[in-house]
């Protein structure tokens, strides 16, 4: 979308905005939710490396190759709340493709991986997988 202040032209990209839009009103199916930790996972998996800055059409073929990739079948919506949360929790524990810990993320979540619950505990191991669970 393009605004125009006085006799400035700024381009704004609401993907995220616009991506939400279309997941919820359209088709949850046919459009992921693009959001920077969405991004970043997706990148983190397909490639080793969290980038940022994709276009919303890159976005797309990379989680329709993520989702192709499993060796289980999982909806849009599922591995879409998988790229979310767990950029979430990866981002709040600093491990990659996050340089540091981020304390910046949803509070509600922060809560949650705060919890001493032997469930979330549990819970958490398995979204980060062996070996990433300092």
């Amino acid at each position: 979308m393009k605004f125009v202040r006085g006799s400035k032209h700024i381009t704004w990209t609401f993907r995220s905005f616009a991506s939400k839009f279309a997941h919820f009103f359209i088709d949850p199916n046919q459009f992921p939710i693009y959001d920077s930790y969405a991004v970043k996972m997706l990148t983190y998996h397909l490639n080793g490396k969290g980038r940022e800055g994709l276009s919303y059409e890159q976005f797309a073929a990379g989680f329709s190759a993520l989702k192709d990739a499993l060796d289980f079948p999982v909806t849009t919506r599922e591995l879409d709340r998988y790229l979310w949360l767990a950029g979430q929790l990866r981002a709040w524990k600093g491990l990659s493709p996050w340089r540091r810990p981020y304390t910046g993320i949803n509070s509600e979540l922060r809560r949650l991986f705060e919890s001493p619950a032997g469930e979330v505990q549990e819970l958490t191991r398995a979204v980060l997988g062996r070996g990433e669970n300092p």
